[in-house]
Parts: structure tokens; sequence; C-alpha cells
């Protein structure tokens, strides 16, 4: 009696997780556009940048999502005094390549129109910088926050981003922050 009631409950759980996955629906985005970055110390100015990559949509329900990517972004700041220990005038470029792993919550406020707004972590992994005496850490960590407005195929997104962990590899406090400003395609 209880091995068949173990059965009973596994193929109930089975079954619930089959029609879960059916209801969710897997969407695929490319998106570019531009950034401003900077860093939260110094005297330093922001600058602009640019993003690009490719985003996917796990959507579990029709208002809840999971939006991993995988996307380019150039970062960095102006000096704009003797600040970090270089001259003044010296703008760093630091290249990331991220995985943002968000949360979605989508409204839909007319028939073709979707508004999603999103949130969670992000890493980061340095893959170049300029300066080249200028060796910040190569990952970077923080939280994320944006807003999509999808018509039809075309999706609109703002964006920021707060790094959480200092880029020095002295432990100091400097950390990078992003806003930015992309358009894409949803297939």
């Amino acid at each position: 009696m209880i091995r068949t009631m173990k059965k009973m409950l596994l193929a109930a759980f089975l079954l619930f997780l089959s029609t879960q996955t059916l209801r969710a629906q897997l969407t695929w985005d490319l998106r570019i556009g531009a950034n401003v970055s900077g860093f939260t110390e110094g005297d330093t100015q922001m600058k602009i940048g640019v993003k690009g990559g490719l985003g996917i949509e796990y959507g579990f329900t029709r208002l809840f999502a999971l939006r991993p990517g995988l996307y380019i972004s150039t970062k960095g700041a102006t000096v704009a005094g003797n600040s970090l220990g270089f001259n003044p005038h010296r703008t760093f470029n630091l290249t990331y390549l991220e995985l943002p792993v968000l949360a979605s919550f989508r409204f839909y406020p007319g028939p073709c129109v979707t508004l999603a707004l999103n949130g969670g972590p992000y890493a980061a992994c340095r893959i170049s910088r300029d300066p080249a005496q200028y060796d910040p850490k190569r990952a970077d960590f923080g939280i994320m926050a944006g807003l999509d407005c999808i018509v039809s195929h075309v999706v609109v997104g703002v964006e920021a981003q707060y790094g959480l962990v200092s880029l020095e590899r002295s432990g100091g406090s400097l950390r990078s922050m992003n806003y930015s400003l992309t358009l894409g395609y949803r297939f």
C-alpha cells in the first residue's frame, strides 16, 4: 500500500512538472545600445560606451519570467583631476562580458504592448582594459534593475547597474555604476 502511494505521488509530481514545462514560454532577443558608466569614488566623470548581446527569457507564467543573458559592455570613467594615481583627463576603458540573471515581472497595458520590470544580480568578467597600467580586478558582481517596453517584437530597455564589490586589488571602495539604453528584437 505505501509503495503504491509513493508511486502515485511520484507520477502526480512528474505530471505536474510536465504541465508546468509546457506552460512555460522560451523567447530570446538580440540587443544593442549605449551606456554611460563611472566609478563611485574619486574625482571622475561618466563616460559613454556600448552594450550588446543576447538575452533569453523563460516565462513561467504570463506575469513572471526569468531572464538570463550574455552581453559585452564597455565601462569605465574619465579622471577629472589627479585621482586614482593618474594624471588629469585620463580615460579608463574597461570591457566586460556580463551575465545577468534577472527576475522579470510583466504587465500588459495594451494588446500589443508588454512592460517588464526586471531586477537581479549580474556577474561580469573583464576582457580588456586601457590604459594597461591600470589593473582592476577581473571580476565584477552587482545588482541591476531595468524596464523593458516590448511592442510586437521590438524591445526598448533601460537599465541601471551598481557594483557590489570593489574593483581595486588593494581592497578600496571603488565600484562601478552603469546606465544603459538598448534597442532589440525579440524572436
